[in-house]
């Protein structure tokens, strides 16, 4: 059997990428270790109880984010109530005596770090920086535009260049 694509893992992310190429008339195969697809977002029973050990919370959802397009084409944000929480997540280490409590978005988090290490205000501005910066540049990556040949050997499978398939997906492919 010949396929366009192979997707290693079920998860989330491989379940996401392998219904985006069969959407746009691609052949495709997803492989799962498990014996369910589905990764994070799966439950498992242990004696009487139903563990469900899903992605319970993100960030992100904004222009910026990586995720906002493609839940937008695959309709979620019209099937998915998202509920905005204060708290992120919480990271405690009582070896050092630290209990953080870090917020949604940047300037919180920056604040909530820097409060907890004051002299490391500078360097935490700077990392979070770093880290805003890189998920603006990525999301303006020419993806859709012919890809480098760095981005062709990792996103070949089969016979099509990542950018073919992204113009196929985006709606602008022409097979003229």
């Amino acid at each position: 059997m010949t396929m366009d694509h192979l997707v290693i893992g079920g998860g989330l992310g491989g379940l996401t990428a392998g219904a985006l190429l069969a959407e746009a008339g691609d052949s495709v195969r997803v492989l799962e270790a498990h014996d369910k697809p589905g990764g994070c977002a799966t439950t498992f029973q242990r004696f009487d109880a139903e563990i469900e050990v899903s992605l319970h919370e993100m960030d992100g959802l904004d222009e910026d984010d990586l995720k906002t397009p493609v839940f937008e084409h695959l309709g979620v944000f019209e099937n998915v109530d998202f509920e905005q929480i204060d708290q992120f997540y919480r990271y405690v280490d009582p070896t050092r005596g630290t209990d953080i409590t870090v917020p949604h978005g940047p300037e919180a988090a920056i604040d909530a770090y820097a409060a907890a290490f004051p002299e490391e205000n500078a360097g935490i501005r700077k990392f979070i920086n770093v880290i805003l910066t890189t998920r603006r540049e990525v999301a303006d990556w020419p993806f859709f535009e012919e890809p480098s040949s760095s981005t062709t050997h990792l996103h070949r499978f089969g016979n099509e260049p990542w950018g073919d398939t992204g113009r196929r997906l985006s709606g602008s492919y022409s097979t003229t």
